[in-house]
């Protein structure tokens, strides 16, 4: 059986977006994340990495 998620339980998968990477959900990564987000709640991650933001997080690209 697969599990199935919804907006409200998906494990959340930060991508980083603060090192002026060129590999960003907006650009090379939309395949990626268009993949992610069929199981994955995807947000772009614009804060500096401590431990506190990376709490919110599943996990991190």
């Amino acid at each position: 059986m697969i599990k199935q998620f919804s907006t409200q339980n998906s494990p959340v998968a930060f991508v980083d977006a603060t090192h002026n990477n060129f590999l960003m959900l907006g650009g090379r990564y939309t395949p990626f994340g268009q993949v992610l987000k069929a199981g994955y709640t995807v947000n772009a991650s614009n804060s500096r990495f401590t431990l506190a933001h990376l709490e919110r997080a599943d996990i991190t690209f």
